[in-house]
């Protein structure tokens, strides 16, 4: 892939920052970037905004690791740090702001406070214990503001997914039932048909609640998306007027395209096919429906893939153009060659992921067309206990994801020669809390439900009591040592 014009640009302004820092006097403290390197415009950097994160997140994870006598990579991740709190602090992003200020504070003072090379390994374990500790605070604060746009659309996220774990963890019980039915024996241990139709009326009092957050919460996070981008189109912040409205308008759009898309399709779809009868649509034509999108999902999971493999080649790029650039400079090279290390570890994280997203989504589907097809009573909630193991798969991905970075790390290691107890007990952990995720969102739907066709009241403590610790864990989930990416995520996959 060739660089783009705008790659070549970030490059070169990059190679002038460490030609400026190589020629400037002996630096004892970070007055030279703010005397010397004003900040560039909020313009320019929105243009470099995605080349600048990902550079400060590669280089700042490298010198963790070994950041003794490179001081002038030190003084480019805290002129990035710099750049990112402006962007973010007029992008309205206050809580990324407020890490990155941070961030550049720890920075800054390392310096400030240990110039002695003799203490400085020392001094790397307590910078980095103490830049965890204060962006961990910093995202606290983060996810205690209840306003806050991103922790709605979590929300509303988190509630279209416990929304789907319990209507096909119902839809199993409800087709398991009606199997029993036609068994003697299975009647009797439900307390015969008089027994199960008890249960079977109790499974479908909530259909209303969930039709109607069907629709509304692709509804709500539509406008939620449509309203964040026509603010910042039409009505922009004083730095963010800088850019043309074609500028600001596109730059939203690519952040906003497949969520809002997702939204649009599944809200409709779910409006269509849950409110048939107002729209006269038979039930063949609902099922081929949904079954039609959910193969669209996987097209839209196969897009995010190309989209996030897309930035990954040109940032390989950029690397591999920067070593040619410094062929004569070992130092350079080493650090370049750490980031591509890390740029890759990222990819193969990201990659998998998604595989195994795409493969929950085809899951998913298969099952789904089986159930509709299947003229086996019995086989139809086997299917939809598949359906439900591929939803976990989705909810799960995440788990996943931290597993697989984990084993690519421990193997990366080995291969150097480097591994050590700590790396496979992280790996032995990230394997169990992937496990244990799997195993929690495929059977606590099943007894939220098994309990609503007892009792409501227990369903209902159940319930809330899931989601009490679902949201507690999603405030607690966020990799506080490496920047959130700015708009959707690539990885996230489309629900129904």
């Amino acid at each position: 892939m060739v660089l783009t014009t705008s790659a070549k640009k970030y490059v070169s302004e990059k190679q002038k920052f460490f030609t400026h820092i190589s020629d400037g006097p002996d630096l004892k403290d970070f007055s030279i970037i703010i005397n010397d390197l004003p900040i560039k415009s909020y313009a320019d950097i929105s243009k470099h905004r995605d080349f600048i994160e990902q550079d400060f997140n590669h280089l700042f994870a490298s010198l963790q690791e070994n950041g003794q006598n490179r001081d002038k990579f030190w003084y480019y991740a805290y002129y990035c740090s710099l750049m990112l709190k402006d962007y973010y602090k007029a992008y309205g992003k206050n809580g990324l702001a407020e890490k990155y200020l941070k961030l550049s504070e720890e920075i800054n003072a390392r310096f400030e406070k240990n110039k002695s090379n003799t203490a400085q390994s020392n001094k790397d374990q307590v910078d980095k214990d103490t830049i965890a500790t204060r962006l961990s605070a910093a995202m606290a604060d983060l996810a205690n503001t209840p306003m806050h746009s991103s922790q709605i659309k979590n929300m509303v996220g988190l509630t279209n997914i416990i929304r789907m774990q319990v209507i096909f963890a119902r839809i199993v019980l409800q087709t398991s039932f009606g199997v029993a039915k036609q068994s003697e024996w299975l009647s009797k241990l439900f307390g015969g048909n008089a027994g199960i139709d008890s249960m079977l009326n109790q499974l479908d009092k909530p259909s209303g609640v969930f039709n109607g957050l069907s629709v509304a919460v692709f509804a709500v996070r539509l406008a939620m998306n449509t309203g964040t981008l026509l603010k910042h189109t039409f009505r922009p912040s004083e730095k963010e007027s800088k850019l043309s409205l074609k500028e600001r308008f596109s730059k939203e759009l690519s952040k906003r395209h497949t969520e809002m898309f997702n939204d649009g399709y599944w809200g409709g779809v779910n409006a269509l096919t849950n409110y048939a009868k107002y729209f006269n649509i038979s039930a063949p034509v609902a099922n081929l429906m949904l079954t039609t999108f959910l193969v669209v999902d996987i097209s839209m999971l196969l897009y995010k893939r190309r989209l996030a493999e897309h930035d990954y080649i040109l940032k390989k790029e950029q690397y591999l153009l920067e070593q040619k650039m410094y062929e004569g400079d070992p130092e350079h090279q080493e650090v370049l060659a750490e980031q591509l290390r890390q740029l890759e570890l990222e990819w193969k994280t990201t990659d998998g992921t998604f595989w195994f997203n795409i493969t929950a989504g085809i899951l998913l589907m298969s099952s789904f067309t089986a159930a509709i097809m299947f003229t086996v009573p019995a086989a139809v909630p086997c299917a939809f206990f598949v359906i439900c193991l591929a939803i976990s798969m989705y909810v799960s991905a995440e788990m996943y994801g931290k597993y697989k970075k984990q084993s690519l790390v421990l193997a990366d290691k080995q291969e150097k020669g480097e591994a050590t107890r700590l790396d496979e007990v992280n790996v032995e952990k990230a394997q169990t809390d992937f496990l244990f995720a799997m195993f929690k969102n495929t059977a606590l739907p099943m007894v939220i439900m098994g309990a609503l066709a007892i009792s409501t009241p227990a369903a209902i403590l159940l319930t809330v009591a899931a989601i009490a610790y679902e949201v507690n864990q999603n405030y607690k989930k966020d990799d506080v040592n490496e920047p959130k990416p700015e708009g959707e995520s690539p990885k996230q996959p489309a629900h129904s």
